[in-house]
């Protein structure tokens, strides 16, 4: 948490990678903080047919990573 908003180095991480880290850890922070209480409801919100709620925003997100991670530790495209 003190260092949430320094890209820094990160001990046992590459410079890189720590970089990377930094900036996840980050984006995490925020994105879970942003949406902490919010209910079903505001969740699942549509201001209007052309827009996405907070919920499937946050379902896409997780979908990249999920791809991501299948991409680089499977070795599957």
């Amino acid at each position: 948490m003190e260092n949430l908003l320094l890209i820094t180095d990160i001990p046992g991480y590459s410079p890189q990678i720590s970089r990377l880290v930094s900036m996840m850890n980050y984006v995490r922070f925020t994105t879970l903080n942003t949406v902490k209480g919010l209910t079903q409801n505001q969740l699942d919100f549509l201001l209007d047919a052309q827009s996405n709620s907070i919920g499937a925003l946050l379902l896409h997100c997780a979908a990249i990573e999920y791809c991501y991670q299948v991409s680089t530790f499977e070795k599957e495209d």
